[in-house]
């Protein structure tokens, strides 16, 4: 009986689960879902094997968590206090946890992190130019996607030295979006910043905006912080420049047959 090692991906769209050899490494298994319920039934049939640890991609682990961790209730504890920071991640994530952990409760459950590649970069990229006290506070650049960046960085050692160690700018393009500058193979800048609304425009995120928009909006408009919230995580973005240019806002049309 091969020994089975199930990884999670809870994203902004979808769930990526996956099942690999814990010898060879070699992908056995893997599925999409949105349904909690398909999640329980695929874990299970796809740890028939015999599961020896459970791999969790986790968006946000502020300061504290930098490297992979073995999921304790006080690691839990921390990650869900993180919540805030990664509305639309960080749920999706410890929900899939707390059904795995119960699922497979006596093997190793290790959490990495999209912010932890972006630990690198230097100190005068992490600061926003906020008075001091912030920074301490934790409002500071963590960047993300750093999963897929990290897996750039391998890949890149296939590479010249001098290119896969020089200057290399990455996109990670999806329903999230950002752009790392690396150096070394390691993250020196990125477009993300405090959360994952930063940066480039997404597929339902504004991306970078200029903040006094949103001082207009609660100010003048009287927009509630639920509703500002809503408004750019999940009614910007693509999804916005799309309803305005093929039909009236707030009204889904299929878009037009290409001239070219």
């Amino acid at each position: 009986m091969s020994e089975i090692i199930l990884t999670c991906n809870a994203g902004s769209v979808n769930t990526r689960l996956a099942a690999f050899n814990a010898q060879t490494l070699e992908r056995t298994a893997h599925t999409t879902t949105h349904n909690s319920a398909e999640f329980s039934e695929w874990l299970c049939s796809a740890g028939a094997g015999g599961v020896v640890a459970v791999g969790h991609r986790i968006v946000h682990g502020g300061q504290e968590f930098t490297k992979p961790v073995v999921i304790t209730d006080a690691v839990f504890a921390a990650l869900t206090g993180l919540i805030p920071l990664a509305p639309l991640h960080q749920p999706a994530a410890l929900k899939l946890v707390k059904q795995a952990r119960k699922l497979y409760p006596d093997v190793p459950h290790i959490a990495c992190f999209d912010t932890a590649f972006h630990h690198t970069m230097p100190e005068l990229e992490r600061r926003f130019p906020l008075p001091d006290k912030f920074f301490k506070e934790g409002i500071m650049r963590y960047g993300f996607h750093g999963l897929s960046y990290q897996h750039v960085a391998d890949v890149l050692h296939n590479f010249p030295e001098k290119i896969a160690e020089g200057r290399v700018i990455v996109a990670h393009l999806g329903g999230g979006s950002s752009a790392c500058a690396m150096k070394d193979l390691q993250s020196v800048d990125s477009t993300m910043g405090f959360s994952t609304l930063d940066g480039l425009m997404m597929g339902t995120r504004c991306g970078a905006l200029d903040p006094g928009v949103l001082l207009y909006l609660l100010n003048e408009k009287h927009m509630s912080v639920p509703e500002l919230s809503n408004l750019l995580y999940h009614e910007s973005g693509l999804k916005r420049r799309f309803r305005h240019q093929h039909g009236h806002a707030g009204i889904t049309t299929k878009p037009k047959p290409s001239s070219a």
